[in-house]
């Protein structure tokens, strides 16, 4: 019997590789895992209004879509990670990714039940249930764009975005430097090989701006002493496209920054 583990990572290659496969690049180096397995089925819910009222502010083009800036943040859909763990980014991949998968690469990729179950039968009953679930689950993944993750979520089985205050008060553009100013180089990537890699479309969000300069005295005071936790806050993106097949693509478009000291003492909050 081959062993469980080597034959999880046996399925994830293959599944990766049915990502790719109707990709006319090569597909990328693997980068580190964020996640050991297909998480629970995830069922978008709107942070506010419905997906499609997001959409209806949005006009960008089909070939090179763009963020609408007159979006408002309450209709971006908030990821839950603890309840989908990084499957969700799978979900963005094939829907933007404009792959032709057939149903058994749907049914291996999108649903957890179906890729582990090892009983032939039982697989076959249910891919027509799991199958209606996934394509009801892709319909509302293609119709928005526009999602927003936690930062420092390290309690979630999924994508973990640390920030943190790298250098001092800043007094000429009275702003503090969030990971030096190059806060969305790093990129995460889960088991199934699919990766996230962040731009900044205003081109701003990697400082924190504190024009009070009695709350930057203090927050400077926690930073010098090593008192400050890593940022929390919600970063909020727009999916632009996917490359090779796997490599989602997603411009930040706002940033809110929760500044916290270790003692859970907050110093306050801050929208980039």
């Amino acid at each position: 019997m081959v062993p469980f583990r080597l034959r999880l990572l046996c399925s994830a290659f293959a599944l990766s590789i049915a990502l790719t496969a109707c990709s006319r690049s090569s597909q990328p180096e693997a980068a580190h895992s964020a996640d050991n397995a297909p998480a629970s089925s995830p069922q978008p819910a709107a942070t506010g209004t419905n997906a499609a009222a997001a959409q209806a502010f949005a006009s960008q083009r089909a070939d090179t879509p763009q963020p609408d800036a007159s979006v408002p943040l309450a209709n971006y859909t908030l990821i839950d990670q603890k309840a989908q763990g990084t499957l969700w980014l799978t979900y963005l991949a094939v829907a933007y990714g404009g792959q032709t998968l057939s149903d058994e690469d749907k049914l291996n990729l999108l649903s957890p039940r179906y890729y582990s179950e090892p009983d032939a039968f039982r697989k076959h009953q249910m891919a027509s249930a799991e199958l209606a679930e996934i394509n009801a689950n892709l319909a509302r993944y293609k119709a928005q764009r526009y999602y927003a993750l936690k930062l420092n979520d390290y309690l979630a089985r999924g994508v973990d975005i640390t920030q943190m205050l790298t250098d001092g008060y800043d007094f000429d553009s009275k702003s503090f430097a969030v990971m030096r100013h190059n806060c969305w180089s790093m990129s995460y990537s889960t088991v199934q090989s699919v990766t996230l890699h962040f731009t900044d479309t205003k081109a701003g969000t990697c400082a924190i701006h504190v024009a009070d300069e009695n709350v930057a005295r203090t927050i400077e005071q926690a930073r010098a002493g090593s008192r400050l936790n890593a940022l929390g806050g919600v970063a909020y993106f727009f999916i632009s496209g996917v490359e090779n097949g796997n490599n989602v693509t997603a411009q930040v478009t706002h940033v809110r920054y929760d500044v916290t000291t270790m003692q859970q003492q907050a110093l306050g909050s801050f929208d980039e």
